[in-house]
């Protein structure tokens, strides 16, 4: 009888059954074993008989002759069966991989991806990036990854977000120290850079290091009291220009101090303005090495300094940040990146005219621009509690992300020069539904204590990385003891005073299903139960591990849809849960409740404050021209200790400028020069990106889809 084996491929092969013994001495020498003639000759026998009892017309699939070799297998050594059928499994899972990988070039190749807003898939250089991030996350997931925890991200119960960026082992987000960077000058790319002279000098580096060093990271970077940094900068600047102006008037009759001085200020002023201009250009012009446009932040405005030079120096490099914002480029259009945080001080703001000024320019530019977004130094809650105890402001990394208190063993406690290695969020609603609110707090602490043991051993991956990965932040004193040589291990030193965060999602949508009404129409007491019990368990894994976990309200991008699909495929269209193209983002109200921004912002402030580790809190505004009502609004926001923002459609003319009046949407074209080439910034999640550039969209289907649904948000 002639056997012929039926390939995955449909095509038909002749037996060869030496392929099947060749197999089979590679798993024997894999587990310290050699087979014997005799063993050889006894399998080629076995299988041969076997294959013809099960052969369908003398043909047998390919993969019931593997599972028949096994069984033959098994009756001469358990272990080399076992060694055979890892080895089919693991040709089995690669071979999917592969195919995933493949599909996922053909959509990128042929119509982007719009993952992520960052990225503009349009181009050659970040084509290639998104296809080298296909084939690392496949990778990492089959190499590093157990198979309960790929189960676990295959299902939807829990998403490790970056993927494709792990298996560098680098960090994620970071309050990058640049002031200590530029300090006595550094080395980038084996070039040495001498401290800058000037103000100007120093924002055109500021630019280089941050595209720089973004590229080896795959977060938020951000730089926090750039105004602060820029200080020693400013008073170069304004000696030289001082120096310079009393050269040339040095022989002119008539010119007094103050002339001068106002020369002083001129040049300084270009200077900065300048200087911001290029760091925005740059960062807006030019992808990082990661094919993405570099998510970056600048935070700036607590001027809480007793020397009144200082002051009047810091709000100047504020009023510079915001002023070049608000100018925009070519007609006018705001750039998204940096990202512009003011950090509002309260004390200051009562009692110094000057910065009562100073805020409300910045209300200005967010009528114009949607940045700054705002965060309280001194109202309420987390942020406040450790700026009156430390001193020290934590600013956000990327659009949401907190590092969590850390103190040395000097006592001192300190934020700016520490990074996060990460986060992995859970799918509360899919935990829920798995026994129906039954065992929902055991299945929760089981997916945590899965979280956990992933994030253990990121940090022992990024510990045991090399300084050269992150030369800026582990080299050139970026982070926090970041002063090695190339060659030495990052180690545990450093990694100790990193974050790693539990990210949650849709509490929204949860709470439809613990309670079947929305989160605006609960009393919340149950989904604050979860949060809490949350809390607890990070607290306690905090302590038992040395390690600072923080809990994250994930902002969810592409991944509002991508759970909503997980969601449906195990439990189906749930009328309030998976009955949209998207979950909710983190602990937020859902997009269409028909609430005011006050009542927001009431809603929000309780899980606000208890999700420490990432969070934002933003009300949709429908009149930007009305500056007395954004400012009472955000200063309602920073007596409530939020991290705060506004959201509404910012729609551009990119040809005239021209920017229709009211909460304008679907703008084709423009009522002033009819061109089509209409622009549209809006928040995604808690930074905003282009839902329309030039006519086209870098958001994808499911946020755009939250975008056309929005009345709160």
């Amino acid at each position: 009888m002639i056997i012929k084996v039926l390939k995955k491929d449909g095509a038909a092969q002749d037996w060869d059954v030496s392929k099947v013994v060749s197999a089979a001495k590679k798993s024997a020498k894999s587990v310290g074993r050699e087979l014997s003639s005799a063993e050889v000759e006894a399998l080629e026998i076995s299988i041969l008989s076997v294959a013809k009892i099960h052969a369908d017309n003398g043909i047998i699939a390919v993969a019931k002759m593997h599972i028949l070799v096994v069984k033959v297998l098994e009756t001469i050594d358990h272990d080399v069966a076992m060694a055979y059928q890892n080895f089919r499994n693991y040709k089995e899972e690669w071979a999917q991989s592969w195919e995933e990988v493949t599909r996922s070039a053909d959509r990128i190749l042929d119509i982007g991806d719009n993952e992520n807003a960052n990225f503009d898939s349009t181009m050659t250089s970040t084509k290639s990036s998104l296809m080298r991030g296909e084939l690392t996350k496949e990778i990492y997931k089959n190499r590093v990854l157990s198979p309960v925890q790929r189960s676990a991200i295959d299902d939807g119960f829990i998403y490790i977000h970056d993927l494709r960026d792990l298996i560098f082992n680098s960090i994620n987000c970071c309050l990058f120290d640049m002031g200590n960077v530029l300090n006595g000058g550094f080395m980038m790319a084996n070039l040495p850079y001498s401290e800058p002279k000037s103000a100007l000098t120093a924002l055109q580096v500021v630019g280089d290091i941050m595209l720089t060093a973004t590229a080896q990271q795959f977060g938020g970077f951000t730089v926090p009291d750039i105004d602060k940094v820029m200080l020693p900068y400013v008073k170069k600047t304004m000696a030289t220009q001082r120096e310079k102006a009393i050269r040339l008037y040095s022989k002119t009759s008539g010119v007094s101090d103050s002339d001068i001085e106002e020369f002083v200020a001129h040049e300084t002023w270009e200077e900065l303005r300048q200087g911001f201009q290029s760091i925005e250009m740059k960062l807006n012009s030019v992808p990082s090495g990661r094919g993405d446009f570099a998510f970056t932040t600048l935070s700036f405005g607590n001027v809480d300094v007793e020397c009144e030079e200082d002051r009047e120096i810091l709000m100047l490099v504020s009023k510079a940040v915001l002023s070049v914002r608000m100018k925009g480029t070519g007609n006018g259009q705001p750039v998204t990146f940096p990202k512009l945080v003011f950090l509002h001080n309260e004390a200051e703001y009562q009692k110094d005219k000057k910065y009562r000024e100073l805020f409300k320019l910045s209300i200005e530019c967010s009528s114009k621009a949607m940045y700054p977004d705002y965060l309280s130094v001194d109202g309420q809650g987390y942020i406040a509690d450790t700026y009156r105890e430390t001193g020290h402001v934590v600013s956000p990394m990327g659009c949401r992300a907190y590092l969590s208190p850390y103190t040395n063993e000097s006592g001192e406690t300190y934020f700016t020069g520490r990074a996060n290695i990460g986060a992995v969020s859970l799918n509360l609603p899919m935990i829920w539904k798995k026994s129906e609110g039954e065992h929902f707090y055991a299945d929760l602490e089981n997916y945590m204590q899965m979280i956990r043991e992933f994030l253990i051993s990121r940090y022992d991956a990024i510990a045991n990385n090399y300084c050269s990965s992150n030369p800026m932040a582990f080299t050139q004193g970026g982070l926090r003891g970041g002063n090695k040589h190339p060659n030495d291990r990052i180690g545990h030193d450093l990694i100790k005073q990193f974050t790693a965060s539990f990210g949650i999602t849709a509490l929204n949508e949860l709470n439809v299903l613990m309670e079947g009404k929305p989160l605006h129409e609960s009393d919340q007491v149950k989904v604050k139960e979860v949060v809490s019990f949350i809390n607890r368990k990070i607290d306690e894994f905090k302590a038992e591990d040395g390690y600072l976990y923080a809990l994250y309200g994930t902002p969810a991008e592409s991944l509002c849809g991508t759970q909503v699909k997980q969601f449906r495929s195990k439990y189906g269209v749930i009328k309030g849960v998976s009955d949209r193209e998207y979950f909710s983002n983190s602990f937020h109200m859902h997009v269409t409740a028909d609430i005011t921004p006050l009542e927001k912002q009431d809603l929000e402030q309780a899980l606000f404050h208890m999700v420490t580790g990432g969070h934002i809190q933003y009300v949709r505004l429908t009149n930007t021209r009305n500056l007395d009502s954004i400012l009472n609004i955000v200063k309602r926001a920073m007596k409530m200790g939020f991290y705060a923002g506004v959201n509404f459609n910012l729609v551009i003319c990119e040809d005239c400028g021209h920017r229709p009046a009211g909460d304008a949407h679907d703008v084709e074209n423009c009522p002033h020069c009819g061109s089509h080439h209409i622009m549209m910034i809006n928040r995604l999640c808690g930074y905003i990106g282009y839902g329309k550039r030039r006519g086209e969209s870098r958001f994808n289907d499911s946020k755009m889809a939250e975008v056309e649904e929005r009345k709160s948000m």
